[in-house]
């Protein structure tokens, strides 16, 4: 069943918006609180576990330096991941590897940077 409503049905002085007839400090204040914890809320369901790198400078001069990919060999694997390198807006070169696909727990990387020309460079231990 389908109700059509016109304003005209309406008082003319009543709004069309919904009214909340407290509308103390206290409410306000507590309608705030829901909205700040509605928006954490919302923000850590997007939040992700990322390895990162430090930047590889970017070399003008020889493109062929450049960072094209990354191996990362995880838990004492022989067989690679790879990761395309990211390119920030001032050219240089990082890591960005999302890790929500692993499961909870202690885990080892050991990442290679390689360029265009294949030539690899370990990563360092800490």
């Amino acid at each position: 069943m389908f109700v059509a409503f016109s304003r005209s049905w309406l008082s003319p002085d009543l709004p069309l918006c919904l009214h909340v007839p407290n509308n103390s400090p206290v409410t306000r204040m507590k309608q705030l609180i829901l909205l700040l914890l509605s928006a954490f809320l919302l923000a850590s369901v997007y939040a992700v576990p990322t390895l990162t790198c430090n930047p590889y400078p970017a070399v003008p001069s020889n493109p062929g330096a450049a960072i094209l990919t990354f191996s990362l060999f995880f838990d004492g694997s022989t067989t690679p991941v790879t990761s395309s390198a990211v390119i920030n807006p001032d050219g240089t070169q990082v890591l960005q590897f999302n890790l929500s696909g692993l499961p909870p727990g202690t885990h080892t990387v050991y990442a290679e940077a390689i360029n265009m020309a294949g030539v690899t460079r370990a990563s360092v231990d800490l």
